[in-house]
């Protein structure tokens, strides 16, 4: 089966499929059908109630559902859909039509028991993998592309399975996904012995390169969000909880330490997990003297502003453009001006162009600023 990865065999255990075949764990540690991690308001900032772990996978779902626009009138496709928590959840809340595809022969078998015990939801669940859609899911479109930690297992692939979701979306519709992430830093080799192994992770990517490749896909990233913390928070609870019960991975390693090591690993940088809301990108344009796709201009108080509509990472190009009379194009006139700027703008030696570059990574929605000197 396609998006099969041998990484480190355990045994028997020689991929993920094997990995989520034989888990034993998830319902006694996780709660009953989870294998997802979870978004805490507390941590957002929204709101002061603090969730435990089953509640915050059910609200991640649910943050999902709001970010991705998801009504009764959507029809969703779950890419890897463990036992189809996701799936009722949306369905239970909104009403959706949800189909879901997993590689894992017991996942599905549980996902379709669900159906059975709940056959007032729309749901359909395929065995099959996301990197080679099974027949009965190709031959529909559906206006949300919806995954929850599933890319990750073959990220090495992450170009083409950009590529097939674009293939299955309908027009005007999105993608709403929810990764497991490498972090700022290479992982070291406790991360790869502690974390990747375990996981069957072959390889993860940062947030900016992930980001640079549903780009490079065409994808226009609508709304970005870093989830490293809800990440670790997800891990502490699970810890916790694990060395109740003490269950050991398939390499004989205690499940909670396993669990302590992904929280050092998140903390030092090494991991991460994101939350992206993506969308069909116009078609390739040809190359324009003048680019300011990733900023946005309104009104900032009394004056105008330019600001970034999705995170932009520090050495990145924010906006590029000329100078006819010696006077910039696009929004450079709009950015502020501030004793720390987060962005510098740049003459091209020999043209009459010039980049201005983020000094610093830069949140969406945040404000462009530049030195007094560094304006054009």
């Amino acid at each position: 089966m396609s998006g099969i990865v041998r990484n480190v065999e355990i045994g028997d255990e020689k991929n993920q499929k094997d990995y989520y075949d034989k888990a034993s764990h998830y319902d006694t540690v996780w709660g009953e059908d989870n294998i997802h991690l979870g978004y805490y308001p507390h941590i957002a900032g929204k709101d002061l109630v603090v969730l435990d772990n089953v509640q915050a996978a059910d609200y991640l779902t649910k943050r999902m559902i709001e970010v991705g626009h998801i009504d009764h009138t959507s029809t969703v496709l779950d890419l890897g859909c463990g036992k189809g928590q996701s799936c009722r959840v949306i369905a239970e809340h909104t009403g959706a039509a949800c189909t879901g595809i997993d590689l894992s022969t017991t996942n599905i078998v549980r996902a379709n028991e669900v159906v059975k015990s709940r056959p007032e939801l729309k749901m359909k669940f395929y065995e099959g993998s996301f990197t080679e859609i099974p027949k009965e899911v190709a031959s529909q479109k559906y206006s949300v592309i919806f995954s929850q930690v599933a890319f990750c297992h073959v990220h090495s692939q992450l170009p083409l399975i950009f590529e097939t979701a674009k293939k299955l979306l309908a027009p005007g519709g999105r993608m709403v996904v929810n990764d497991y992430m490498g972090g700022k830093k290479p992982p070291t080799q406790r991360t790869r012995d502690n974390v990747h192994k375990r996981l069957h992770f072959e390889h993860l990517h940062t947030h900016r390169e992930w980001r640079r490749i549903a780009e490079a896909a065409g994808l226009v990233i609508e709304y970005y969000e870093d989830l490293d913390k809800h990440h670790a928070q997800t891990y502490r609870d699970m810890e916790v909880k694990a060395r109740r019960v003490g269950f050991k991975s398939a390499d004989g390693v205690l499940l909670a330490d396993n669990y302590a090591e992904t929280i050092k690993a998140i903390e030092a940088g090494e991991a991460g997990m994101n939350l992206a809301v993506l969308t069909l990108g116009l078609p390739e344009e040809a190359e324009s003297l003048v680019d300011a796709s990733r900023v946005y201009v309104k009104k900032a108080g009394n004056a105008i502003g330019t600001f970034a509509r999705a995170p932009i990472f520090q050495g990145e190009v924010a906006e590029a453009g000329i100078l006819p009379n010696g006077a910039g194009t696009g929004a450079s006139a709009f950015y502020g001006t501030s004793a720390d700027p987060n962005c510098e703008a740049k003459r091209i030696s020999g043209a009459d162009r010039y980049q201005i570059i983020a000094l610093r990574d830069i949140h969406q929605n945040e404000q462009l600023t530049m030195a007094v000197k560094s304006k054009l």
